[in-house]
Protein backbone atom coordinates (compact mmCIF):
# COMPACT_ATOMS: atom_id res chain seq x y z
CA UNK A 1 0.00 0.00 0.00
CA UNK A 2 2.99 2.45 0.75
CA UNK A 3 4.30 1.65 -2.98
CA UNK A 4 1.62 2.29 -4.94
CA UNK A 5 -1.25 4.42 -4.70
CA UNK A 6 -3.38 1.47 -6.08
CA UNK A 7 -3.96 -1.86 -4.42
CA UNK A 8 -3.95 -4.92 -6.60
CA UNK A 9 -3.27 -7.55 -3.73
CA UNK A 10 -6.60 -9.38 -2.34
CA UNK A 11 -9.73 -8.06 -0.61
CA UNK A 12 -8.83 -7.53 2.83
CA UNK A 13 -12.27 -5.76 3.31
CA UNK A 14 -12.87 -8.15 6.13
CA UNK A 15 -16.94 -7.50 5.57
CA UNK A 16 -16.32 -3.63 4.56
CA UNK A 17 -16.88 -2.85 0.90
CA UNK A 18 -13.79 -2.72 -1.55
CA UNK A 19 -14.35 0.49 -2.64
CA UNK A 20 -13.83 2.37 0.73
CA UNK A 21 -11.21 0.16 1.99
CA UNK A 22 -9.25 1.42 -1.75
CA UNK A 23 -10.54 4.97 -1.29
CA UNK A 24 -8.95 4.84 1.93
CA UNK A 25 -5.50 3.49 1.30
CA UNK A 26 -5.37 6.37 -1.45
CA UNK A 27 -6.63 8.63 1.04
CA UNK A 28 -3.75 7.95 3.11
CA UNK A 29 -1.04 7.43 0.96
CA UNK A 30 -1.78 11.41 -0.53
CA UNK A 31 -1.98 13.05 2.97
CA UNK A 32 1.64 11.18 3.23
CA UNK A 33 3.12 12.61 0.37
CA UNK A 34 1.35 16.31 1.39
CA UNK A 35 2.78 16.22 4.62
CA UNK A 36 6.91 14.94 2.95
CA UNK A 37 6.55 17.86 0.58
CA UNK A 38 5.81 20.54 3.39
CA UNK A 39 8.74 19.46 5.34
CA UNK A 40 10.61 19.26 2.24
CA UNK A 41 9.99 22.70 1.22
CA UNK A 42 10.42 24.02 4.91
CA UNK A 43 13.83 22.52 5.29
CA UNK A 44 15.21 23.50 1.85
CA UNK A 45 14.12 27.37 2.24
CA UNK A 46 15.98 27.53 5.01
CA UNK A 47 18.82 25.82 4.07
CA UNK A 48 19.55 22.16 4.83
CA UNK A 49 19.20 20.42 2.25
CA UNK A 50 17.85 16.98 3.42
CA UNK A 51 15.93 14.06 1.73
CA UNK A 52 12.43 12.36 3.55
CA UNK A 53 11.87 8.56 2.55
CA UNK A 54 8.36 7.16 3.74
CA UNK A 55 9.03 4.22 4.91
CA UNK A 56 6.19 2.43 6.69
CA UNK A 57 4.46 5.48 7.51
CA UNK A 58 7.12 6.68 9.27
CA UNK A 59 9.76 10.35 8.63
CA UNK A 60 13.36 9.10 8.67
CA UNK A 61 15.84 12.20 8.87
CA UNK A 62 19.27 11.92 7.05
CA UNK A 63 22.47 12.52 8.73
CA UNK A 64 22.98 16.07 8.07
CA UNK A 65 19.18 16.37 9.66
CA UNK A 66 20.30 14.83 12.67
CA UNK A 67 23.57 16.79 13.51
CA UNK A 68 21.70 19.77 12.89
CA UNK A 69 18.77 18.35 15.27
CA UNK A 70 21.54 17.34 17.97
CA UNK A 71 23.38 21.26 17.63
CA UNK A 72 19.72 23.54 17.86
CA UNK A 73 19.40 20.85 21.22
CA UNK A 74 22.57 21.71 22.52
CA UNK A 75 22.02 25.33 21.87
CA UNK A 76 18.67 25.25 23.61
CA UNK A 77 20.24 23.56 26.16
CA UNK A 78 23.36 26.07 26.73
CA UNK A 79 21.07 29.08 26.78
CA UNK A 80 18.86 27.50 29.35
CA UNK A 81 21.59 26.30 31.61
CA UNK A 82 23.14 30.46 31.02
CA UNK A 83 19.86 31.48 32.26
CA UNK A 84 19.40 29.40 34.88
CA UNK A 85 22.87 30.57 35.71
CA UNK A 86 21.87 34.35 35.86
CA UNK A 87 18.92 34.13 37.02
CA UNK A 88 19.47 31.53 39.92
CA UNK A 89 18.56 33.20 43.16
CA UNK A 90 21.48 33.36 46.11
CA UNK A 91 20.05 31.07 48.52
CA UNK A 92 22.08 31.91 52.35
CA UNK A 93 21.67 29.78 55.26
CA UNK A 94 19.38 30.50 57.93
CA UNK A 95 21.31 29.91 61.05
CA UNK A 96 19.56 28.67 64.13
CA UNK A 97 19.85 30.85 67.56
CA UNK A 98 22.67 28.09 68.71
CA UNK A 99 24.98 29.12 66.07
CA UNK A 100 24.57 33.08 66.50
CA UNK A 101 25.07 33.10 70.24
CA UNK A 102 28.50 30.98 69.28
CA UNK A 103 29.49 33.23 66.49
CA UNK A 104 28.55 36.86 68.02
CA UNK A 105 31.10 37.12 70.19
CA UNK A 106 33.66 36.98 67.25
CA UNK A 107 31.24 39.48 64.78
CA UNK A 108 31.14 42.32 67.90
CA UNK A 109 34.68 41.85 68.14
CA UNK A 110 35.64 42.27 64.46
CA UNK A 111 33.06 45.97 64.42
CA UNK A 112 35.30 47.02 67.73
CA UNK A 113 38.76 46.22 65.59
CA UNK A 114 37.27 48.43 63.11
CA UNK A 115 35.85 51.37 64.67
CA UNK A 116 39.00 51.78 66.95
CA UNK A 117 41.05 51.68 63.41
CA UNK A 118 39.17 54.38 61.90
CA UNK A 119 39.04 56.41 65.45
CA UNK A 120 42.96 56.01 64.93
CA UNK A 121 42.96 57.09 61.70
CA UNK A 122 41.17 60.54 62.41
CA UNK A 123 42.66 60.87 65.57
CA UNK A 124 45.48 60.93 63.74
CA UNK A 125 44.93 62.84 61.26
CA UNK A 126 44.06 65.76 63.55
CA UNK A 127 46.79 65.67 65.42
CA UNK A 128 48.55 66.40 62.07
CA UNK A 129 46.76 68.80 60.80
CA UNK A 130 46.87 70.87 64.58
CA UNK A 131 51.06 70.48 64.51
CA UNK A 132 50.84 71.77 61.02
CA UNK A 133 48.62 75.05 61.79
CA UNK A 134 50.43 75.70 64.85
CA UNK A 135 53.79 75.50 62.80
CA UNK A 136 52.32 77.85 59.73
CA UNK A 137 50.65 80.17 62.57
CA UNK A 138 54.47 80.64 64.26
CA UNK A 139 55.82 81.00 60.90
CA UNK A 140 53.08 84.27 60.04
CA UNK A 141 54.72 85.54 63.78
CA UNK A 142 58.30 84.79 63.03
CA UNK A 143 58.52 85.98 59.42
CA UNK A 144 56.26 89.28 60.78
CA UNK A 145 58.73 90.20 63.30
CA UNK A 146 61.82 89.75 61.12
CA UNK A 147 60.10 91.89 58.26
CA UNK A 148 59.35 94.29 60.37
CA UNK A 149 62.95 94.73 61.67
CA UNK A 150 64.33 94.85 57.94
CA UNK A 151 62.37 97.45 56.75
CA UNK A 152 62.98 99.39 59.69
CA UNK A 153 66.89 98.78 59.26
CA UNK A 154 66.53 100.01 55.57
CA UNK A 155 64.87 103.25 56.46
CA UNK A 156 67.43 104.07 59.40
CA UNK A 157 70.23 102.90 57.48
CA UNK A 158 69.56 103.05 53.81
CA UNK A 159 66.88 105.51 52.92
CA UNK A 160 68.39 107.91 55.79
CA UNK A 161 71.86 107.98 54.34
CA UNK A 162 71.17 107.67 51.47
CA UNK A 163 68.60 110.90 51.65
CA UNK A 164 71.81 113.37 52.51
CA UNK A 165 73.53 112.65 49.63
CA UNK A 166 70.87 111.54 47.10
CA UNK A 167 72.00 112.48 43.88
CA UNK A 168 70.34 114.12 40.84
CA UNK A 169 67.46 112.12 39.02
CA UNK A 170 66.96 109.27 41.76
CA UNK A 171 63.83 110.04 43.83
CA UNK A 172 62.98 108.35 46.60
CA UNK A 173 60.30 109.93 48.06
CA UNK A 174 57.34 107.41 47.15
CA UNK A 175 59.28 104.57 48.61
CA UNK A 176 60.00 106.49 52.19
CA UNK A 177 56.60 107.60 52.40
CA UNK A 178 55.43 104.25 51.56
CA UNK A 179 57.94 102.01 53.71
CA UNK A 180 56.89 104.28 56.49
CA UNK A 181 52.66 103.59 55.90
CA UNK A 182 53.60 99.97 55.80
CA UNK A 183 55.90 99.72 58.85
CA UNK A 184 53.03 100.74 60.75
CA UNK A 185 50.67 98.62 59.43
CA UNK A 186 53.17 95.53 60.03
CA UNK A 187 53.26 97.04 63.97
CA UNK A 188 49.39 96.82 64.36
CA UNK A 189 49.44 93.18 62.72
CA UNK A 190 52.19 92.30 65.41
CA UNK A 191 50.26 93.72 68.30
CA UNK A 192 47.17 91.68 67.34
CA UNK A 193 48.97 88.64 66.67
CA UNK A 194 51.93 88.41 69.26
CA UNK A 195 49.48 87.52 71.98
CA UNK A 196 47.54 84.88 70.16
CA UNK A 197 49.95 83.40 68.70
CA UNK A 198 52.09 82.99 71.90
CA UNK A 199 49.20 81.12 73.56
CA UNK A 200 48.24 79.19 70.84
CA UNK A 201 45.68 76.23 71.47
CA UNK A 202 43.90 74.48 69.38
CA UNK A 203 40.68 76.50 69.25
CA UNK A 204 42.69 79.96 68.73
CA UNK A 205 41.97 82.14 65.93
CA UNK A 206 43.43 84.69 63.85
CA UNK A 207 42.08 84.88 60.26
CA UNK A 208 39.31 87.82 61.93
CA UNK A 209 42.65 89.71 62.84
CA UNK A 210 43.71 89.54 59.19
CA UNK A 211 40.27 90.74 58.18
CA UNK A 212 39.98 93.48 60.10
CA UNK A 213 43.78 94.76 59.02
CA UNK A 214 42.49 93.95 55.17
CA UNK A 215 42.08 97.27 53.56
CA UNK A 216 45.23 98.79 55.04
CA UNK A 217 47.09 96.44 52.29
CA UNK A 218 46.03 98.31 49.80
CA UNK A 219 49.02 100.52 50.99
CA UNK A 220 51.13 98.15 49.14
CA UNK A 221 50.12 98.98 45.88
CA UNK A 222 51.02 102.40 45.78
CA UNK A 223 54.27 100.78 46.50
CA UNK A 224 54.51 98.65 43.38
CA UNK A 225 54.07 101.91 41.75
CA UNK A 226 56.56 103.60 42.89
CA UNK A 227 59.01 100.51 43.07
CA UNK A 228 60.15 99.27 39.27
CA UNK A 229 60.70 103.15 38.54
CA UNK A 230 62.40 103.80 41.53
CA UNK A 231 64.40 100.59 40.42
CA UNK A 232 65.47 101.51 37.52
CA UNK A 233 66.82 104.62 37.97
CA UNK A 234 68.78 103.21 40.82
CA UNK A 235 70.64 101.25 39.09
CA UNK A 236 71.37 103.92 36.24
CA UNK A 237 72.66 106.40 39.09
CA UNK A 238 75.07 103.62 39.75
CA UNK A 239 76.19 103.13 36.84
CA UNK A 240 77.13 106.56 36.38
CA UNK A 241 77.54 107.57 39.76
CA UNK A 242 80.79 105.64 41.21
CA UNK A 243 80.70 107.42 44.76
CA UNK A 244 77.07 106.73 45.07
CA UNK A 245 77.70 103.49 44.57
CA UNK A 246 80.62 102.92 46.73
CA UNK A 247 78.11 104.10 49.48
CA UNK A 248 75.89 101.71 48.76
CA UNK A 249 78.21 98.84 49.08
CA UNK A 250 79.83 100.15 52.47
CA UNK A 251 76.16 100.29 53.53
CA UNK A 252 75.87 96.58 52.84
CA UNK A 253 79.02 95.22 54.37
CA UNK A 254 77.33 96.75 57.70
CA UNK A 255 73.90 95.52 57.81
CA UNK A 256 73.23 92.65 59.90
CA UNK A 257 72.06 90.14 57.55
CA UNK A 258 73.95 90.83 54.29
CA UNK A 259 71.02 92.25 52.22
CA UNK A 260 71.73 94.80 49.81
CA UNK A 261 69.30 97.88 49.16
CA UNK A 262 67.62 96.43 46.50
CA UNK A 263 67.25 93.07 48.36
CA UNK A 264 65.22 95.82 51.32
CA UNK A 265 63.31 97.75 48.14
CA UNK A 266 61.72 93.91 47.02
CA UNK A 267 60.28 93.14 50.66
CA UNK A 268 56.98 94.72 50.17
CA UNK A 269 56.57 93.56 47.01
CA UNK A 270 56.85 90.07 47.75
CA UNK A 271 55.05 90.22 51.36
CA UNK A 272 51.79 89.97 49.83
CA UNK A 273 52.29 86.68 48.19
CA UNK A 274 53.97 85.39 50.97
CA UNK A 275 50.47 86.23 53.15
CA UNK A 276 48.29 84.57 50.45
CA UNK A 277 50.30 81.57 50.95
CA UNK A 278 50.79 81.34 54.98
CA UNK A 279 47.15 81.71 54.98
CA UNK A 280 46.50 78.95 51.95
CA UNK A 281 48.14 76.34 54.20
CA UNK A 282 46.55 77.35 57.41
CA UNK A 283 42.57 76.60 55.52
CA UNK A 284 44.11 73.37 54.27
CA UNK A 285 44.84 72.14 57.70
CA UNK A 286 42.00 73.93 59.36
CA UNK A 287 38.74 71.64 59.58
CA UNK A 288 35.58 73.01 58.39
CA UNK A 289 33.95 72.90 61.49
CA UNK A 290 36.69 74.89 63.13
CA UNK A 291 35.51 78.13 64.51
CA UNK A 292 37.99 79.96 62.80
CA UNK A 293 37.39 78.54 58.97
CA UNK A 294 35.31 80.94 57.36
CA UNK A 295 37.15 83.75 58.62
CA UNK A 296 40.54 82.20 57.45
CA UNK A 297 38.70 81.57 54.01
CA UNK A 298 37.68 84.89 53.51
CA UNK A 299 40.85 86.64 54.25
CA UNK A 300 42.53 84.20 51.91
CA UNK A 301 40.44 85.53 49.02
CA UNK A 302 40.53 88.62 49.86
CA UNK A 303 44.26 88.98 50.20
CA UNK A 304 44.64 86.74 46.99
CA UNK A 305 43.03 89.59 44.85
CA UNK A 306 45.76 92.54 46.23
CA UNK A 307 47.92 89.96 45.64
CA UNK A 308 46.92 89.44 41.81
CA UNK A 309 46.62 93.40 41.02
CA UNK A 310 50.53 93.65 42.25
CA UNK A 311 51.50 91.11 40.03
CA UNK A 312 49.35 92.64 37.25
CA UNK A 313 50.96 96.10 38.00
CA UNK A 314 54.17 94.60 38.53
CA UNK A 315 54.04 93.23 34.75
CA UNK A 316 52.99 96.43 33.63
CA UNK A 317 55.69 97.83 34.93
CA UNK A 318 58.30 95.77 33.56
CA UNK A 319 56.65 95.54 29.86
CA UNK A 320 57.01 99.42 29.94
CA UNK A 321 60.50 99.35 31.09
CA UNK A 322 61.19 97.09 28.23
CA UNK A 323 59.05 99.68 25.69
CA UNK A 324 61.65 102.30 27.09
CA UNK A 325 64.91 100.71 26.59
CA UNK A 326 63.66 100.16 22.70
CA UNK A 327 62.79 103.95 22.99
CA UNK A 328 66.81 104.34 23.68
CA UNK A 329 67.58 101.58 20.91
CA UNK A 330 65.52 102.62 17.88
CA UNK A 331 63.79 105.62 18.39
CA UNK A 332 60.94 107.57 20.27
CA UNK A 333 58.18 107.21 17.61
CA UNK A 334 58.10 103.27 17.35
CA UNK A 335 58.17 103.18 21.06
CA UNK A 336 55.59 105.95 21.48
CA UNK A 337 53.18 103.54 19.27
CA UNK A 338 53.97 100.77 21.68
CA UNK A 339 54.02 102.56 25.03
CA UNK A 340 50.09 103.59 23.72
CA UNK A 341 49.17 100.30 23.22
CA UNK A 342 50.42 98.37 26.59
CA UNK A 343 48.56 101.51 28.62
CA UNK A 344 44.97 100.81 25.82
Amino acid sequence: AHKSKEWDGPSLNYGLDDNIVKANINNTSERQKEVADQIRKSKTSSGASTTFTLRKGRRKSTLANRNLLKKNLSNNNNNNSNNNKVEKPLIFKTLTFQEKEKIKPAIIAVQAYIRMRLQQKKYRKMVRNEAYRTNVAKEILDTELLYVKSLEWMQSHYLENVKECCPEGLNLSGIRNGCRIIVGYSKMLLDELEPRINNWSRNQCIGDIFLNLFHYMKVYTQYVKDYTPTIEQLMKVKEENKAFEKLLTDLHLQTERGLSFESHLIMPVQRVPRYQLLLRDMVKRTSETHVDYQNLHEAEEKIAEVGNYINERQREFESISKVMDIANKFGEQFASERLAGIKK
